[in-house]
């Protein structure tokens, strides 16, 4: 490669120099944009509350770790746990939390992972250790459905 970029002329090094900024900074964009990782439960609540819909919010301490959680609908319906990818939030599964469809028919909790979201934000946990965190929600929230 290296050979190749030697023989370029100096207008076309600078060419690939302008494409590879504007790359960038096109990426920085669509990244910023496309990519949130979390929202306030504040804001959360406002647009749940213009859909006509019930969230809460939960803070738990778990092994000195704070996990945050949202839930919707019945607590005596069968629920549906969601655990976001990497990295994100509880709010990548937000569209099934305000579906009106599957509130009929189930409790919805989504959990925001530990070091992500608002549960410990920025602290570094192995999967194993995320798992058996969030194992403490999920009992902590069974109602046996």
């Amino acid at each position: 490669m290296a050979f190749y970029i030697h023989l370029m002329s100096d207008k076309t090094k600078k060419r690939l120099k302008v494409s590879f900024l504007i790359f960038l900074a096109c990426w920085i964009v669509f990244a910023q944009s496309c990519m949130k990782f979390r929202i306030s439960d504040s804001k959360a609540k406002e647009e749940f509350g213009q859909k006509g819909l019930q969230v809460s919010f939960h803070y738990t301490d778990v092994n000195e770790s704070g996990l945050h959680y949202v839930k919707t609908g019945a607590d005596t319906l069968p629920t549906l746990f969601f655990v976001h990818g990497s990295p994100g939030s509880w709010d990548a599964f937000k569209i099934y939390l305000m579906d009106t469809g599957l509130l009929q028919h189930f409790r919805i909790i989504s959990v925001d992972r530990p070091g992500f979201g608002f549960s410990s934000f920025g602290k570094a946990f192995n999967l194993e250790e995320q798992s058996l965190l969030i194992n403490k929600v999920i009992q902590k929230e069974n109602n046996n459905k």
